[in-house]
């Protein structure tokens, strides 16, 4: 290192030049660095963090902060039970209209014997050994309705007298069993209805016998598989004239 006024080489360790005289600060030697405090050239001091585990639950306004907190939370579960639960329980159910099943009927009959409205697709029945001036008609070839008319005589003046003629007459067919006779009524006519059973076709014969009008006797029929009859209301849609 040079002396900054004159410029000459100042020894190692002098405080002032040896030519001027002029202060020069000097260098330390390496042994007058080692020996001061042994102290790093660039300590510093870490700041302290200090942790605060003395956490104060009585304070007035900590207490006010949890209650607030508190009743928010158990208010908008109020609102969420109030719109999803008892709100809905006190509207009216929006349901959508029923559409209406129209089930297929068939009207049968004609002036001279009245008419009837049967629960289903029907279809006109003939059978060659049976010589009848009936109409009748089948359903899924297990049942048979049929129906006609008679005018009254002095030998059959009434409903009641032409049920006990078909009550007689069965009793000469041997496959014919447990006849029996009611009062009761077709479309609120006084009726008389014949039950019995085949015992060669297996099937119930169900048989009314009314009058609507004056000297004239009406007859339907229904034979079928089961003594319940399912179809045993079809009388009451029994109508004269179209």
């Amino acid at each position: 290192m040079n002396c900054k006024n004159c410029g000459n080489p100042l020894p190692l360790g002098s405080s002032t030049c040896p030519n001027c005289g002029n202060p020069s600060g000097g260098i330390k030697s390496i042994n007058e660095i080692n020996n001061t405090n042994n102290e790093p050239l660039f300590a510093r001091e870490e700041p302290k963090i200090e942790i605060n585990n003395n956490t104060n639950f009585d304070d007035p306004k900590r207490k006010m902060r949890m209650m607030l907190i508190a009743g928010g939370i158990i208010f908008a579960f109020f609102i969420f039970i109030l719109v999803t639960v008892i709100i809905p329980a006190f509207q009216p159910y929006k349901t959508t209209p029923k559409q209406q099943v129209t089930e297929e009927t068939t009207v049968i009959g004609d002036e001279t014997r009245g008419y009837l409205t049967l629960p289903g697709k029907w279809e006109k029945y003939y059978e060659k050994k049976v010589d009848t001036t009936a109409i009748r008609y089948s359903f899924e070839d297990s049942w048979i309705i049929s129906m006609d008319s008679y005018d009254s005589s002095e030998d059959i003046p009434s409903s009641s007298k032409f049920a006990d003629t078909s009550i007689e007459l069965k009793k000469y067919n041997k496959s014919i069993t447990d006849v029996q006779k009611y009062l009761t009524s077709v479309a609120d006519y006084e009726a008389y209805q014949v039950l019995s059973f085949d015992s060669e076709s297996k099937k119930w014969i169900s048989e009314w016998y009314f009058m609507p009008a004056e000297g004239k006797i009406y007859f339907i029929s229904i034979e079928g598989p089961g003594e319940d009859n399912k179809f045993g209301n079809v009388p009451n849609t029994f109508v004269l004239n179209k």
